[in-house]
């Protein structure tokens, strides 16, 4: 199955250590765009992730025009407005943990998934354990602008009920 990557996914399983195992089990697809965002710091290691995965034809890099009027519409940022674009055209499931482009995937009809949806299947398959799925949980909300609520939920779901966000704690 092919999925299209955005930025803000890419980065985070990148940062995450769970890029490898979601293109392990997709075809994944990210724009020029999203490469541009997402690997110009190469001295960054989620960027050196990337690239190397770039390099072994783990991840397609994919030229799209993005719709202009998607992007002015729901304020999105070129990478992912051809994410969007992508998803639309060719009918495939968007990875985003972008609050935007998921409520323009909403009202679109372009089904998508998030970073922490990775991790949750790959604990719900049995690849990553429950210490490295609350590792992974509790880096995403590091990294990323998850709400309390959505982390708290997703430990709960690996069953790790007295654990909370970061965030709850600050």
């Amino acid at each position: 199955m092919k999925i299209v990557l955005d930025s803000s996914s890419l980065i985070l399983l990148a940062k995450t250590g769970m890029l490898g195992i979601v293109t392990g089990h997709f075809e994944c697809e990210i724009t020029e765009d999203v490469k541009r965002e997402s690997t110009h710091k190469k001295d960054c290691m989620g960027a050196k992730a990337i690239i190397k995965l770039i390099e072994d034809k783990k991840i397609e890099i994919r030229r799209i025009n993005p719709k202009r009027d998607v992007e002015i519409e729901f304020r999105l940022g070129k990478g992912e407005a051809t994410s969007i674009a992508l998803a639309l055209e060719e009918n495939k499931i968007l990875a985003t943990d972008d609050k935007a482009a998921i409520n323009a995937c909403k009202i679109l009809g372009v089904e998508f998934i998030t970073a922490i949806d990775f991790v949750l299947k790959a604990y719900k398959k049995g690849e990553i354990s429950h210490e490295e799925a609350k590792n992974k949980i509790m880096n995403l909300d590091k990294y990323g602008r998850y709400s309390t609520e959505i982390i708290n939920r997703a430990l709960e779901k690996i069953g790790d009920k007295n654990e909370q966000s970061n965030k709850s704690k600050t």
